[in-house]
């Protein structure tokens, strides 16, 4: 398969014009396997239109933090499966050839273009900074064909997540969070799972749930801001306002607020983004509340707006 590799290349070289000739020894070839092999796997049957394509890609997906059981259990279905192995079985398949090459630069309108027609060609950076563009259910949508050609890519299920939240898709949020949860590989990863199962507990009603998942983030400082938002949500806002205020977001402004302070909320209020409904809805409250009733009825009406 090595051999194959090396001649398609050459091969392919040389009919686009490249007439040096190419020695073997300056190829690498590389076989895939543990992680690599299931991603390979996975993604190749994502893509494939076998009979059972979904049903398989579930099955296997949940073997995602056990590489090895994966690997051995593709090699038996590869055996067995006959559409599977002419999916995975092609002569190129494992065979890689390392490239050097200056990465493609694409404007801000040619990701628009791709993401809306064929995401999978951009990388997990290029759909999150796509999806700054389109409403929650366009950016689910991009997110869901995104985790389709990355089904590792833990970013992409947290951000996919926190856009259901906004949508109220609360069951959505925290399946996606348990698929996240069976490829974070990393601590890291780890606790922005928790965070954010922590989030869809909170939109839930279930404090418990969200201070157990809470405390199980290994890292304190990034669990503070959600510790914050808990307190918020249960009324404790002096406790809110002590754990929010090194952000000093929206989340604290409506602590302040809550807390009758009216002022300062109105402070941070103008300091946040302009063109956020909800920081324009309490910028209206505060003034409502310091009796300025044009302004407060102009900041309501700019938020109706987005």
């Amino acid at each position: 398969r090595a051999d194959h590799t090396r001649n398609f290349f050459d091969k392919a070289l040389k009919e686009q014009g490249y007439t040096k000739g190419v020695n073997s020894d300056v190829w690498t070839v590389t076989s895939t396997s543990g992680m690599g092999f299931w991603n390979e796997f996975y993604t190749a049957i994502k893509e494939s239109s076998i009979s059972n394509r979904e049903e398989m890609a579930e099955r296997f997906f949940k073997l995602a933090t056990n590489p090895l059981e994966a690997e051995r259990q593709i090699r038996a279905e590869i055996a067995t499966n006959d559409e599977v192995k002419n999916v995975m079985m092609p002569l190129l398949r494992y065979g890689s050839v390392a490239v050097s090459f200056d990465p493609i630069t694409l404007t801000a309108e040619e990701v628009r273009v791709i993401a809306a027609n064929q995401p999978e060609y951009l990388t997990p950076n290029d759909i999150i900074q796509a999806s700054k563009d389109l409403n929650d259910y366009g950016a689910i949508d991009l997110y869901k064909r995104g985790l389709d050609r990355y089904p590792e890519a833990v970013e992409l299920y947290i951000n996919l997540s926190y856009h259901q939240i906004q949508t109220g898709d609360l069951d959505g949020a925290y399946k996606t969070l348990e698929n996240a949860n069976m490829v974070a590989a990393t601590q890291d990863q780890q606790d922005l799972v928790k965070l954010q199962k922590a989030l869809v507990a909170i939109h839930q009603g279930d404090y418990q749930a969200a201070e157990a998942s809470l405390n199980q983030v290994s890292n304190e400082q990034s669990a503070r801001h959600y510790k914050g938002v808990l307190a918020l949500f249960r009324n404790d806002n002096d406790k809110a306002i002590e754990l929010l205020a090194d952000t000093k977001d929206i989340n604290y402004a409506v602590a302040l607020l809550n807390n009758n302070q009216v002022r300062e909320a109105l402070h941070v209020l103008q300091g946040l983004d302009q063109e956020n409904a909800d920081v324009l809805y309490a910028t209206g409250v505060a003034y409502g509340r310091l009796n300025e009733v044009e302004k407060a009825e102009e900041y309501k009406e700019k938020a109706l707006k987005y």
